[in-house]
């Protein structure tokens, strides 16, 4: 095979761009508006050529023109990689992703010295570079399986080159695609009722991908177990440590000194129909907006009275009152709650106080004198938030604000570490049946959805089936709303108004006011000030034609350019009353308007 030099290539290619350690560029051998060939230097200077569209080498020095490069090398012996798209290059590692056959699904291949692609079957003998469509499975399928049914361990590592490392001292070993926090829940089926062992790579993000498998693999697994080598550098991994002489005997002695950490049982699969399996309504404790089980996101601005309103459902659920819109009283029940803002013994009960609640049923989390421990952290501390929630008996978890509450290392911003936070939770959720709401902060960044408005990663409110949002009622400065953004296990409720007062002790306490024509939509939207005008517009001209027939109001109104919807909002904002006077029945029977301050109209 022939060759060209690096540097005589790159003058003779457009659309040449750097791409980490080499370059890209539009490839010469066919229509190509999107650089697709990748250029790298060898150690020899010589140039590395692959398209990724799928070119073969020949054709790529054939399209060049001959006599604007310096002639190619016919051999070099120093070369270490054939650069055709049909076989794998000397100088990369291929890792075959199977299914339980053994029939390759796609592959992984690491470039040295470190440098991973995906590509898949195009089913013509050659490769595509992505896995579009393609289902993702863990590394060494058909092994883990067959070591599963045997009652062998299973470890998870971080990488591919690790659990070849492993099967060259004996034991069995499995790996996700992409690397540290790629880990999902359908990989972990395939470790149902296995041991598995976790050995994480000595370095920040090895130790958050270590805690995300066992979140996913915990309640499938047999049992899992963490095992941090020792003596590792920073960034080390079980390869260095087998590359430093450790053997089998000294993995597996080290896995039974650490013990079990976490035992889920023993776990059996079936098949069974929907037929068998009992419909179960959901389990509400405010309908529509808190359900056991399942995890709510309250969204709102500093100050707005995100956390008077959990201390408001605090206190009904502790004495059994009716939430707003619901006429039923309920059982009195605990709650746990968790606030990093606000002081204990100076804020919280005393606002729990003014609230009505019987402060005996509602509890918060402190570690013992003289404990190492500290405040709760999400996801570390997850059986200790399980072991409160369980001595409390307690119906509804709130977590004020959870940003305050994420584990060291875990970013709020993150997909990732989202995931690796909440996953948990949910499971404490629904395997306790109890409610649980995030408290967050709204962001600065305006925009028509209301879902992208709360801090934070997407992934928080995604991992939430129920979403509330409370903002500044527009129509009274003296107002505040709570409106649903979000729910997948009910419909849409209306929204409440609601005020701050001051109770007799001076603390604040919510008077809720009825309901709210207004939708998250509505209150997180920018200004429209046009509206604004309009609606200033129409309640001024209320505020002159009051009291009136509404007939009479609609037809002025509509004579004054002011549409039906905009007086609709201003008859809400000033509180307008609806009354029916004349003989029932009859034709002389009327609708008339009048302001709260006005006398009812007469009848007539």
């Amino acid at each position: 095979m022939s060759f060209l030099k690096f540097d005589d290539v790159l003058p003779h290619l457009s659309g040449v761009r750097a791409n980490g350690n080499g370059m890209m560029a539009l490839c010469p051998a066919h229509d190509d508006h999107d650089p697709s060939l990748a250029i790298d230097r060898a150690g020899n200077g010589l140039a590395l050529l692959h398209c990724h569209a799928g070119c073969k080498y020949a054709d790529i020095i054939a399209a060049l023109s001959p006599e604007s490069v310096t002639p190619p090398i016919d051999k070099d012996p120093s070369q270490k990689r054939e650069t055709t798209n049909d076989a794998p290059i000397a100088s990369e590692t291929v890792y075959e992703y199977t299914d339980l056959s053994g029939n390759t699904l796609y592959q992984v291949i690491r470039k040295q010295p470190k440098k991973f692609r995906q590509r898949r079957p195009d089913g013509k003998g050659g490769w595509l570079w992505n896995l579009k469509g393609i289902r993702r499975v863990i590394f060494r399928w058909p092994a883990v399986a067959k070591a599963v049914v045997e009652g062998q361990p299973i470890f998870v590592v971080e990488g591919e080159k690790d659990v070849l490392g492993l099967e060259g001292i004996g034991v069995v070993a499995t790996c996700n695609s992409g690397g540290a926090g790629k880990w999902t829940e359908d990989l972990s089926e395939a470790l149902r009722n296995a041991d598995v062992i976790v050995l994480p790579d000595n370095d920040e993000a090895g130790r958050k991908h270590g805690e995300l498998v066992v979140s996913f693999v915990e309640g499938i697994a047999r049992s899992i177990r963490v095992l941090n080598l020792p003596h590792l550098a920073e960034k080390g991994d079980v390869s260095d440590w087998i590359a430093a002489g450790g053997t089998r005997e000294q993995l597996m002695s080290m896995v039974d000194d650490i013990g079990q950490v976490f035992a889920t049982g023993q776990n059996r699969s079936q098949i069974i129909s929907f037929g068998e399996i009992a419909s179960e309504p959901v389990d509400w404790l405010w309908r529509n907006r808190i359900a056991c089980g399942k995890i709510t996101v309250l969204d709102g601005d500093p100050g707005g009275g995100k956390s008077l309103v959990t201390i408001d459902i605090a206190a009904r659920l502790s004495t059994g009152l009716p939430f707003p819109g619901e006429t039923e009283r309920r059982p009195p029940c605990s709650v746990v709650m968790l606030n990093a803002e606000d002081g204990e013994a100076d804020t919280i009960r005393p606002r729990l106080e003014a609230a009505g609640a019987d402060v005996s049923l509602v509890y918060t989390i402190k570690p013992n004198a003289g404990s190492a421990a500290g405040p709760v952290s999400i996801p570390k501390d997850i059986e200790r938030l399980r072991e409160a929630v369980a001595e409390s008996k307690a119906r509804l978890l709130v977590i004020d604000p959870i940003m305050a509450f994420l584990s060291t290392g875990i970013c709020a911003h993150k997909d990732q570490d989202v995931r690796l936070a909440l996953h948990p939770l949910k499971r404490l959720a629904e395997s306790a049946g109890i409610a649980v709401i995030l408290v967050r902060h709204l962001n600065k960044v305006a925009g028509p959805n209301p879902l992208y408005r709360g801090g934070g990663s997407i992934g928080i409110i995604a991992a939430a089936r129920i979403g509330m949002v409370i903002a500044n009622d527009p129509d009274n400065a003296n107002r505040r709303v709570l409106a649903v953004s979000k729910i997948n296990v009910g419909r849409f409720p209306a929204s409440l108004s609601f005020a701050v007062n001051v109770a007799a002790s001076g603390a604040p306490v919510i008077e809720w006011q009825g309901e709210s024509p207004h939708t998250a939509q509505d209150l997180l939207a920018p200004v429209n000030h046009e509206f604004q005008s309009q609606l200033s517009a129409a309640k001024e001209f209320l505020l002159e034609v009051l009291p009136a027939s509404a007939l009479d109001i609609q037809a002025q109104a509509k004579e004054n350019g002011i549409a039906k919807a905009t007086l609709r909002r201003a008859k809400t904002c000033l509180d307008v009353r609806a009354e029916k006077h004349g003989q029932p029945g009859s034709d002389g029977q009327k609708w008339h308007w009048r302001l709260p301050n006005q006398p009812p109209v007469t009848s007539r």
